[in-house]
Parts: structure tokens; sequence; C-alpha cells
């Protein structure tokens, strides 16, 4: 390139310029030929006539860039340098810096998937994900490792209303929200799996009014730190808590419940629609009744622990069909089983709901109901 104090010398200068078209997705140097390769001449012939010049030379390079420690595949750009000759008025004229607009396109080659993503789990505390996340397939799973989660935008609160803690805790973590976010997953609502078959449903109402987070470090520390659960377990590899919770809800006598599970190992992103579709009654009931009361319940109560089929939580052993078949042919034996589990079953793990009236209770007899088989 000539020196500042050569411009003005009327001597012949070589200058380059670069335009680029980015290599995308499967793209190969051969898809280049024919009316591609008819288009970059006009392209390099217009530039060179825009700069009182004549091009010399052209050719093909090929940048390539990896980011190991993101586990990224390589990045590969393909780039026309042109290389223009052209001379350099007297310094009486103002000497432009001609910018090309749009002939310098460098798009780097965008990854199938988050950068998160890897197929396989690489340690105990790597989080599974799956759903509608860009590049995870149907049915199939990717995993996150526990430094890249911390790699995202944390938060930080002190709880010392939650269960899962006997005492006051600094919690830190990335929000659900954020973390969907950084999946590029437009998926309306997440649930997490924990180890024991438990579940926890949070659509979009509850991510709106509650701001879950799933737990990173508690008072600094890493899961393998953490207080143990009650019973002497461990509380990770993660636990999902809310940095302040007040109930966004009320149906009868069933108050909007903080969702705090522990021993969570996988979060799915999921349509709402489709999560508690599985469970919608069966038949047409109008808003307000009996059987929608019952259903709205059953929604963030009872599937967390009890399935209908493949959908709901697995900790249970009384799927959705059973409920019914139990709250039309005994309902009395029902209304024992949702208020005080452990009196018809002392090993049962259920929370029973004693708080619940006699109104309550009726909503989800007639709710389950509709799943008992017909006679």
């Amino acid at each position: 390139m000539p020196k500042h104090g050569e411009l003005g010398q009327g001597t012949r200068a070589r200058r380059c310029i670069a335009f680029g078209n980015a290599s995308l997705g499967a793209r190969r140097a051969s898809d280049d030929s024919g009316g591609a390769g008819r288009n970059r001449a006009r392209q390099e012939e217009q530039i060179a006539h825009g700069l009182r010049g004549k091009v010399i030379a052209s050719g093909r390079r090929c940048f390539r860039q990896s980011n190991s420690e993101l586990d990224q595949p390589c990045l590969s750009t393909h780039v026309f340098v042109i290389y223009i000759s052209c001379y350099y008025e007297p310094m009486k004229r103002v000497v432009a810096v001609l910018i090309v607009s749009g002939t310098l396109l460098l798009y780097a080659q965008t990854a199938t998937h988050s950068p998160l993503l890897h197929a396989s789990r690489q340690a105990p505390t790597d989080l599974e994900v799956r759903g509608a996340i860009p590049g995870v397939t149907a049915g199939g799973g990717q995993f996150i490792a526990y430094e890249d989660l911390l790699r995202l935008p944390q938060v930080s609160y002190t709880v010392s209303d939650e269960s899962n803690f006997p005492a006051p805790v600094r919690i830190g973590g990335v929000a659900l929200d954020q973390l969907r976010s950084s999946l590029g997953s437009d998926a309306d609502m997440v649930v997490a799996q924990c180890s024991d078959g438990y579940r926890s449903n949070y659509p979009a109402a509850y991510l709106v009014a509650h701001h879950p987070v799933l737990v990173l470090t508690v008072d600094g520390k890493p899961p393998s730190d953490w207080p143990k659960t009650h019973d002497g377990g461990e509380l990770g590899p993660y636990v999902i808590s809310n940095p302040s919770f007040a109930p966004s809800f009320k149906v009868l006598s069933h108050t909007d419940e903080a969702q705090i599970p522990f021993e969570v190992v996988r979060l799915d992103f999921r349509s709402e629609s489709q999560v508690f579709g599985a469970i919608a009654p069966h038949g047409t009931f109008a808003a307000g009744s009996p059987v929608m009361d019952g259903y709205r319940i059953a929604e963030q109560n009872c599937y967390r622990c009890h399935n209908m089929g493949g959908e709901g939580g697995q900790m249970a052993s009384i799927p959705w069909p059973v409920l019914g078949a139990m709250a039309k042919g005994s309902p009395e034996f029902f209304a024992r089983y949702v208020r005080n589990p452990q009196a018809l079953n002392p090993h049962s793990k259920m929370a029973g709901s004693p708080g619940y009236d006699d109104q309550t209770i009726a909503a989800l007899r007639a709710y389950f109901s509709t799943f008992a088989a017909e006679k």
C-alpha cells in the first residue's frame, strides 16, 4: 500500500479490494460456476470502472476459523480478492475513499444448532435439553455443560422461604426464559424432569409471573456442596427456584403453588397446548364449570406425579385413567386419597391437600370422571 506521501505523485499504485460471498451450510467451491461466475465477473468490472482502473487479477481465498472451546464447527468464508491497477490524481484533488456498498459480504457460517449443545453427556452435571430447540431432533436430546450454563447471563438473589433450603441462602443461576432465548427456542412452555420421575410444568403465564431460575450456585458453591434434602439425598444436579413468589391465581380452594423441584436432570421446551392438551377433559364444558375448574387444578397439582400415557409425571403408579375410575366409582375414597394419601397408604410419597374443601374435591371428581371408561 502506498505511503501517505506517495498519494499525490501521479505514480501508478496497485490496490486491492475484497468482496465476498460466504460459504453457507454445504455450499462448495464448485457452486460458483456458471451464472454465479459471470455475475462475479460483472461485479469485478463495475468496481474497477468506478476506480478508473482495470482488473489485473482475481482469486479465491478461504479463511477458516475454529473455536474448540465452544465446540463449534469451523467457520469457512470464501472471499474473492480483486487487484485493481489505478492512477491516483494529484494532491490538488481530494482523494476520496470509496466504500463499495454491498460488495463486502462476509457471512460467518451459521451453526445448525446452538454452540451450547453437545450430543452426549460428558459429566454428571450436564443438563439434558429436549423439544423445540434448533438442532435437536424430535424425541432426541442434547446436553449443556455446567460450565457453559455459568457463562450465560446470571441472576442472583436471597431466598428464605423455599422448602429446599432450611436456612436463607444466596441463589445464583440462569432464568428459564434466558436459557430458552439462548437456545433459540420458540416454545411457550418449559418442563422440568427430575431423576425420580417428578415433573414441574412452567407454562407461559408462570414464566411471566414468577421468573423461575435454574439454580447453578448456592452461596457461591457448586451442586456438590449444596445442602442435602430432607431425607439426606442430593438436591442437584439442578434445582429450580423463584426470586420471589406471590400466588398469581386461585381456583376454588387451590392457590397457585411455587414449582421448585430438585434433582432436575432435564428441561423440555414444549408447546403448552400439546402438554396440557393431553389431559383436556373428555367432552365440551363451559369455562368456570366444575369440570374446567378441576382441569385447571389438575394441570398444576396432579400432573406433577401422575401421567396420561407419555405425558405428565412418572413418579406415581396411578395414571390418569385409574384416577378417573377412582373419582367416578369411589368418590369417598378419591376424596380421602387427595386430602391425606398417607392415611390410606403409609408409604405414599404424595403430598396431601388437606385444605381442599368439598367444592374443590367435587370439581376434581367431576373432571377426572370424564376419563373413566364407559361401561
